[in-house]
């Protein structure tokens, strides 16, 4: 393969998702020296850059690619090129995230917290969106509940930030049963859902619970209140594009690949347990408070004004556990969004939820999760 390939990258980088894809790109090339190639980034398909494009000898592209249009005249100049994104089926090389886990993981995410009405938001047109519906519908169907899955999309407006509710939109949102959990095919989306929220007086998460997907730091800026997102590893992405490019400029045909998402982030946006029951509610209000301390089932149970007896029937009945394992679940939670927005270490994090010995967290967080928080760590930092 030559060396000083042009490499032409055309990637929203006005949100988070286009930034990570890039990132990664540059990692995999910084870690190949001896490919030198050369980045030209392209904000859009248009004007100088597509000239250059155009003008360029064998040029290599990582595009973001929203229509079948762009990629057919993309097809007709490259030397290779890969697709990261998951708006349409791509026939040629394709680095995604899986969607279809993405839902899942939300489905997982409300179920925990008890709730038994559902809706979900989505993107007409998108394929991404369906698949994190379908991901979403399964998996409740799996776990059991049979209730109707609330649907409605949106249209995708022409830049990240130009989507908005319809009136229609709103009315549907205004209508849905509550209490309900809104899974959100975007952070865009949830950020929009919970603004019309806020205007119209619905308590959130109490009323309605959103979830979104991409933790996009600025959508979580600029929210009225911090969204719970499903985390995706798009800088992943970016270095799986980069190698598939890689492969395919030495002739392999890589085919579609699809990345796990990392984790659903939980903010107050859904953090909240769609329960009846007052001493069960009682006792996890007063937890939280004092998250710091190892829980103390006999200090709880006074502070509910209930026998500790009482106090486990009624965890039981109401959520299928112990008030020790809920309280577990409660920490492990609040550990893993200390993980993914403090600079703390895993030792002081242990402080802040129960945890006095570092060495007792590393056990429960892998029993739950499957891997070590200093993996889970890395993984929104890669």
């Amino acid at each position: 393969m030559p060396e000083g390939r042009r490499v032409f990258l055309f990637l929203p980088v006005a949100n988070s998702m286009g930034r990570s894809v890039f990132r990664g790109v540059l990692a995999f090339a910084r870690a190949h020296p001896q490919l030198g190639w050369r980045f030209r980034l392209c904000l859009n398909p248009v004007a100088q850059a597509w000239t250059d494009f155009e003008e360029a000898e064998n040029p290599a592209v990582i595009v973001h690619a929203q229509d079948s249009g762009l990629l057919a005249r993309i097809d007709a100049r490259a030397a290779a090129r890969v697709n990261v994104s998951a708006f349409l089926k791509d026939r040629g090389p394709q680095i995604t995230v899986d969607n279809i886990a993405v839902g899942g993981l939300a489905a997982s995410h409300f179920l925990e917290r008890r709730f038994v009405h559902f809706a979900f938001l989505g993107v007409r047109g998108a394929a991404y969106a369906g698949d994190r519906l379908h991901g979403f519908v399964s998996a409740l169907r799996r776990a059991g509940n049979a209730a109707p899955v609330y649907t409605n999309e949106v249209a995708l407006g022409e830049t990240y930030l130009d989507q908005s509710l319809s009136a229609e939109t709103e009315d549907w949102i205004r209508q849905l049963p509550r209490p309900i959990a809104l899974f959100a095919a975007s952070d865009g989306l949830a950020r929009l859902a919970i603004e019309l929220c806020e205007r119209e007086g619905i308590a959130c998460p109490r009323q309605i619970a959103i979830l979104g997907v991409d933790n996009d730091d600025f959508e979580g800026a600029v929210s009225p209140l911090p969204i719970s997102s499903v985390g995706m590893p798009f800088q992943a992405v970016g270095m799986a594009a980069a190698a598939a490019l890689r492969r395919a400029l030495d002739g392999e045909e890589p085919g579609p690949f699809t990345i796990p998402p990392i984790g659903v982030i939980t903010r107050r946006s859904s953090d909240v347990l769609a329960i009846d029951d007052p001493i069960v509610g009682s006792a996890i209000q007063h937890y939280r408070a004092r998250m710091e301390e190892p829980p103390d089932m006999e200090a709880l149970a006074r502070l509910c004004g209930v026998s500790r007896r009482l106090m486990e029937r009624r965890f039981r009945a109401t959520l299928g556990c112990s008030p020790l394992e809920e309280l577990l679940r409660q920490r492990l939670q609040q550990v893993q969004l200390l993980l993914a927005e403090s600079q703390l270490t895993v030792a002081e994090i242990g402080q802040r939820c129960g945890f006095p010995e570092v060495k007792s967290l590393y056990r429960a967080f892998r029993r739950q999760f499957g891997l070590s928080p200093n993996q889970y760590r890395a993984g929104f930092r890669n």
